[in-house]
């Protein structure tokens, strides 16, 4: 999951450049927008560079962006050092 905070996205206008945009490469990635924080949520098989790429040649700008990596889930114990 990427997260996105695009400060110039202000409204369902920007929401739908942006989406159009995204789904242009990748028409099962999942989104959530957040227009109070200005963050916009990805799930996506497309590289990183390319879903920022997409986003800067709508004309906004990534003021940063995070990455969240889950963990695979360890059958039968919380973290694997438990046993």
């Amino acid at each position: 999951m990427l997260t996105f905070n695009i400060p110039d996205m202000t409204c369902g206008h920007c929401r739908n450049v942006i989406s159009d945009a995204i789904f242009d490469l990748d028409e099962n990635a999942e989104l959530s927008f957040d227009m109070a924080t200005k963050n916009l949520e990805i799930q996506s098989e497309e590289e990183i560079s390319t879903l920022e790429l997409a986003i800067k040649n709508t004309g906004y700008k990534i003021a940063h962006m995070a990455q969240v990596v889950q963990a695979p889930i360890n059958q039968g114990s919380c973290c694997g050092h438990c046993g």
